[in-house]
């Protein structure tokens, strides 16, 4: 009788275990997957901050640009009078 008592209350324990190992596994596994989620909308955030400075980059250059065509037409007009 003993024998089987010990039995059964060490298969209980392995049981319990087994069972606080899943739990904690099952917590690992959505902390993971949280951060995974978290990681891809920085990504999102930072490519669309980064398009956005590039957009305005592209902007100032193109107007430097046009300031510097159209001094340069004065300067021309200025030279034929």
């Amino acid at each position: 009788m003993c024998a089987r008592y010990k039995a059964e209350e060490a298969r209980k324990a392995r049981t319990a275990a087994e069972a606080e190992r899943a739990e904690k596994l099952a917590s690992l596994s959505a902390r993971v997957e949280e951060s995974a989620e978290r990681k891809s909308k920085l990504m999102a955030a930072t490519q669309a901050k980064n398009a956005h400075w590039f957009k305005r980059a592209l902007a100032v250059v193109a107007a430097h640009k046009e300031q510097q065509r159209e001094a340069a037409q004065a300067s021309a007009m200025m030279l034929e009078t």
